[in-house]
């Protein structure tokens, strides 16, 4: 299940979501129909099948997601009364559609994990984040905003809203306190090559009584090369905002490189 996780000064908000990455050995508007959640979305709009082409790789994309490995990079900034920054490395691994963490160093130096890291830390980012807005079972308005640029590329710019889940795809986490609110972003897609270009992810309506006033994701997308001369669209970069009710804001700069497939282990149990 998506969540997002932050770990804060005084609290600790996570958001995460699972498979964000698309295979591209192919057009995006000739893949398979199977995809009941994409039948459901607005057809009279324009570029609606720009916009289809995304969520049938959303949906698809568990089957042909390689095994992988990427270098990530988390600068941090906690400010408050004091303002904190760091710098957490190490390596996250994708592997049979799990993610997982190794290596992790904040300042250069070894730690065994992300808990007990105080400041904002965000994972999941090859997650579920864009599955989760075309999940049949949470309504989702889509609209057409315009046209910009992104990264130099011509882009469409689409505007979405789940007013309520019925299905708690998109968690905040905050110790043992658990909120999925409504949220709302936006999505562009590239043009030329109909592949999503960037995700914004935005929380509304938190209730009152948790600890987090406003959670926002930006993620960025590139049409990554592998060694063995295929192609697969990952994220490259993600940023982070969120704020506390006690005053403290976080932001959460996370980078992907380095991206390096692998083969899944198997392992043989002599009889």
């Amino acid at each position: 299940m998506p969540r997002l996780v932050l770990y804060g000064a005084s609290a600790a908000l996570v958001l995460s979501a699972s498979l964000a990455a698309q295979s591209v050995s192919g057009n995006p508007q000739h893949l398979p129909a199977e995809a009941g959640p994409c039948d459901s979305l607005p057809s009279d709009i324009p570029h609606d099948e720009a916009l289809r082409g995304v969520c049938h790789y959303a949906v698809t994309v568990p089957l042909r997601m390689p095994n992988f490995t990427c270098q990530q990079e988390t600068s941090r900034l906690l400010r408050g009364a004091h303002e904190q920054t760091d710098t957490i490395t190490g390596v996250v691994t994708y592997e049979d559609g799990r993610e997982s963490y190794q290596d992790l160093k904040r300042n250069g130096q070894p730690v065994d994990s992300i808990a007990p890291l105080r400041g904002a830390w965000s994972a999941g980012q090859f997650g579920s984040n864009l599955q989760s807005i075309f999940d049949g079972r949470n309504k989702v308005e889509f609209h057409f905003a315009g046209e910009k640029k992104i990264k130099g590329r011509q882009a469409w710019e689409f505007t979405y809203r789940i007013a309520h889940q019925e299905v708690p795809l998109w968690q905040l986490r905050v110790q043992n306190e658990v909120v999925a609110p409504p949220y709302y972003g936006k999505l562009w897609i590239d043009q030329r090559a109909g592949l999503i270009l960037r995700l914004e992810m935005e929380a509304s309506e938190i209730p009152w009584s948790f600890p987090i006033r406003t959670a926002k994701l930006e993620i960025d997308y590139e049409n990554v090369l592998f060694a063995d001369g295929t192609r697969f669209v990952l994220p490259v970069k993600s940023e982070l905002h969120s704020s506390e009710s006690n005053g403290i804001f976080a932001r959460n700069i996370q980078r992907f490189q380095s991206c390096r497939k692998f083969r899944g282990t198997a392992r043989i149990v002599p009889w």
